[in-house]
């Protein structure tokens, strides 16, 4: 960046917000503060807390690591054994730490939206929805086969977080949506 811009402007958001949304944990965190309906979302700091939470939960649920893209670090689990037996894997495997520990969010049935933006220090330029029809993996991967569709909601969802982020450059944000 500092090579480039002495000569030419970048629409690019600086490094540090770049890293803040891609943890899914702190994203996660900002939406619910910000009144953005996400599915719901557990951040754990123990496996002991996971084992007092799976009551709790229907099922299934979905593992990620706070880094990860492209299908990466997801894993479906459909009960609560399978559920505490991934988390660990995840902790151990990976070698996290609690800060790092992976999310657990319930599973929201429909079709995967994406809402691609460029904004300009906070102000939207153009958007772009698509709807993922065929995925790859099938169950937890990036789209494969798209749509081009309007999704006014996912639209002003995206704006509200990439204008209170004060957003530079080009964005993605992922959407699901049932019959609903």
């Amino acid at each position: 960046r500092e090579r480039f811009e002495p000569h030419i402007k970048m629409a690019l958001a600086p490094y540090e917000d770049m890293v803040m949304v891609h943890n899914k944990g702190r994203i996660a965190e900002l939406a619910t503060e910000l009144g953005i309906l996400i599915p719901e979302t557990r951040l754990f700091r123990s496996v002991d807390d996971v084992y007092r939470a799976v009551p709790e939960m229907t099922f299934p649920q979905f593992i990620k690591v706070r880094e990860g893209a492209a299908g990466v670090g997801i894993k479906k689990c459909d009960d609560p054994e399978e559920l505490i037996g991934a988390f660990k894997e995840f902790v151990e495997g990976y070698g996290l730490e609690p800060d790092d520990y992976p999310i657990v969010q319930s599973a929201v049935p429909g079709y995967d939206y994406c809402v691609t933006a460029l904004f300009n220090q906070g102000e939207p330029v153009a958007s772009m929805t698509y709807r993922n029809i065929r995925a790859f993996p099938r169950d937890t991967g990036a789209g494969a086969l798209r749509e081009t569709v309007r999704f006014d909601e996912a639209e002003a969802e995206s704006e509200k977080l990439l204008r209170h982020l004060k957003w530079h450059g080009i964005a993605e944000l992922d959407f699901r949506k049932d019959e609903e």
